[in-house]
């Protein structure tokens, strides 16, 4: 079987089965509801990042958290490495869900968006915006211990 050096196939793109339709995204079903339940929850993931300045590619973490499920707020906390050796903290704190979905912030200046996905909210993936990064993260829900 011939490789193509590297390269991926495209959903749907040549050499694709025809059969199958392309699915972009995210694999499970968004929730359109938010977490519920008691005690803490956790995501935990990758985050990819572009610098604003020099449009540096920087990959690093995704930490989502939130505190009391009876309540839920979240905290996201995302965390390029930056080319020096240094972390790029990024924080949006007391993030309000509606229909399994956050914001916050404005799309010119610090903002994050993001949706839950599958059973028991087990994915989350989002978008991010600062002055000076721009990129997506995606997180699974870790164990309670």
């Amino acid at each position: 079987m011939a490789r193509s050096r590297g390269r991926l196939p495209i959903p749907g793109g040549p050499g694709a089965d025809p059969s199958k339709p392309p699915t972009p995204g995210p694999r499970a079903e968004t929730t359109d509801a938010n977490p519920t339940g008691t005690g803490s929850a956790t995501w935990r993931g990758i985050a990819e990042a572009a610098s604003t300045a020099d449009f540096q590619r920087l990959t690093g973490t995704a930490n989502l958290t939130i505190a009391d499920l009876s309540q839920p707020r979240l905290t996201a906390e995302i965390d390029p490495d930056k080319t020096d050796g240094s972390t790029a903290e990024l924080r949006w704190p007391d993030i309000s869900l509606t229909n399994g979905r956050f914001s916050q912030g404005s799309a010119a200046d610090h903002h994050i968006y993001g949706r839950f996905h599958g059973q028991d909210h087990s994915e989350a993936w989002g978008i991010f915006h600062t002055n000076a990064y721009v990129g997506a993260f995606g997180a699974m829900r870790q164990l309670q211990q």
